[in-house]
């Protein structure tokens, strides 16, 4: 089947030759999987794929690459060059001679070269990661860790590359005394790891939801990886699973109230509720506040929580109201993504716990 669909447009292209750009099945099918995708990547691939499949007229003095194809190697193409293609040649996608190209530089060129796409050096990085994200598709090594097995994903002797990337710097490499919170809590949190050859080259805690700003059971956390391309893995596997996940992978309180879901934008509070109360915590991307009470995870402040923004295992409160932000007064150094949700109409109570201490002041 695909050995027909390739002949067929060989034979269409040599009808003008050197008229119409052609791409193999498998540069194609990259594209309709990106095109499927919610996200601006996806745009640019339903552009490319329209012109391509509707053999938009191409100058033949500009077409000097044609016939693209994907290689082993998941960051290149390759592409013939057209003054090389004889009258006698009958499958240029197997002809000696072709040039591997970074995705990157064929996709300028496709795009912005041949069609007058306009497309930023920004937007065409985006795209690369996503093309590479699903170059190997069906070689992609999820599992989970559970219980104890969580500490070997922060142990950098199992790492892909123990220097690269953001897997490669995190604050909790070593610091297996600190996951506690994680190793005794099986119900409640899993760590989604990426292998490659055996070897660890992305990892993301996965919770099980108390509270939802949505339909979703579970968010994926934060996504740590050496490569920039294989967060697009982790959350196309979100999405398959549907998960609700960070929209960027960052920390600090404003971004964690920000998440996507189902392709949709969310804001929102997330809760979990936790057992066990720990000597030491691990620095926190997104459910950074710790009830008073210690069994209650969150990524909004509550009355007299404790911040989990240390990276030596301790937790604190905030340095600006001791963990008394006010519902009329919220505080700067703890509550800006509560901010984000009140400018958004999301009401929040930063005081949640207080009646408590009220009435243990009365008895």
């Amino acid at each position: 089947m695909i050995s027909k669909y390739n002949q067929f447009l060989i034979n269409e292209s040599k009808l003008i030759l050197e008229a119409f750009l052609s791409a193999d099945t498998s540069f194609l099918s990259k594209l309709y999987k990106i095109a499927r995708q919610s996200n601006n990547s996806s745009t640019i691939a339903d552009m490319l794929l329209s012109r391509i499949n509707d053999k938009d007229w191409i100058s033949e003095i500009d077409l000097k690459q044609d016939f693209f194809k994907t290689t082993d190697d998941k960051d290149k193409v390759s592409f013939i060059q057209t003054n090389r293609i004889k009258d006698d040649i009958k499958d240029p996608y197997i002809m000696s001679g072709r040039t591997d190209v970074k995705v990157g530089r064929a996709i300028k060129y496709i795009a912005k070269d041949l069609y007058n796409i306009k497309i930023t050096d920004k937007q065409i990085e985006d795209f690369v990661n996503v093309y590479k994200s699903i170059a190997d598709e069906g070689e992609d090594d999820f599992q989970f860790y559970v219980g104890e097995q969580i500490k070997n994903g922060y142990n950098d002797s199992n790492y892909f590359d123990r220097n690269l990337g953001t897997l490669g710097s995190s604050c909790m490499t070593g610091h297996q005394s600190f996951l506690k919170i994680y190793t005794k809590n099986e119900k409640k949190v899993r760590l989604l790891v990426l292998l490659e050859d055996g070897n660890i080259c992305g990892r993301a805690l996965v919770w099980k939801l108390d509270k939802s700003p949505c339909d979703a059971e579970y968010f994926m956390d934060r996504v740590y990886t050496n490569r920039d391309y294989e967060v697009n893995k982790f959350t196309r596997y979100a999405e398959k699973n549907g998960w609700l996940y960070k929209q960027s992978m960052s920390c600090g309180d404003s971004n964690a109230v920000k998440f996507k879901y189902n392709g949709k934008e969310v804001l929102g509070e997330i809760s979990v509720k936790i057992d066990g109360k720990h000597p030491k915590y691990p620095y926190m991307d997104t459910l950074f506040c710790l009830n008073k009470d210690k069994d209650e995870l969150s990524n909004i402040p509550s009355w007299k929580c404790y911040r989990l923004w240390d990276t030596d295992g301790d937790r604190d409160r905030c340095d600006d109201c001791e963990g008394k932000s006010k519902n009329k007064n919220l505080c700067y150094g703890c509550s800006e993504g509560v901010m984000v949700l009140k400018q958004a109409g999301i009401e929040i109570d930063v005081e949640k716990g207080r009646e408590r201490d009220k009435d243990k002041k009365e008895t």
